[in-house]
């Protein structure tokens, strides 16, 4: 059934990233089960080969498993299939920054933010990225909006004081 293919690879995936931040030493335990996610996300493609949600799994899972090429790669297809899909613009965005690629990831947070203006996690992605190239004014704008609309976000809020402070020297 695709659609529980479909769910079975997004919990994995999530799961995955999940542990990975949290504890690096324990993803390892995640390898077989991402293949069989990608597995399960191939046969899905070749039935349903225009779904973003496919192409964004199989970008998930290539990322997780440091496939960064093919993960470039399907995020992007996932986007022509879809232009408005938010998680892959992240997803994609937060792949750039991994692979110090700031103007792309630049690029694409700022392509997200036209698409979902009020998704807090991409204006603070956004602001970070701002922050890091060192256009502050920028970067004061777009955390201002992470804030407005994710107003418990605490990343958000020490970027901002890292800001002004900045702004004020």
């Amino acid at each position: 059934n695709p659609t529980l293919r479909l769910l079975f690879a997004y919990e994995t995936t999530r799961l995955a990233r999940l542990v990975l931040n949290r504890n690096p030493q324990q993803f390892k335990r995640y390898s077989a089960v991402l293949h069989k996610a990608r597995f399960y996300m191939e046969q899905t493609d070749g039935e349903f080969p225009n779904l973003p949600e496919v192409h964004y799994l199989l970008g998930e899972t290539a990322a997780l498993t440091n496939q960064i090429d093919k993960a470039t790669e399907e995020y992007t297809t996932a986007l022509k299939l879809d232009p408005s899909y938010v998680d892959a613009y992240n997803a994609l965005g937060q792949l750039y920054q991994q692979t110090d690629r700031p103007q792309l990831a630049l690029q694409t947070y700022i392509k997200a933010a036209k698409y979902a203006p009020t998704n807090g996690e991409i204006w603070q992605k956004l602001g970070l990225q701002f922050e890091k190239e060192g256009n502050l004014f920028e970067a004061s704008s777009a955390l201002q909006n992470a804030i407005k609309f994710q107003p418990n976000d605490i990343p958000s809020y020490i970027g901002l004081g890292r800001v002004f402070l900045n702004l004020r020297n």
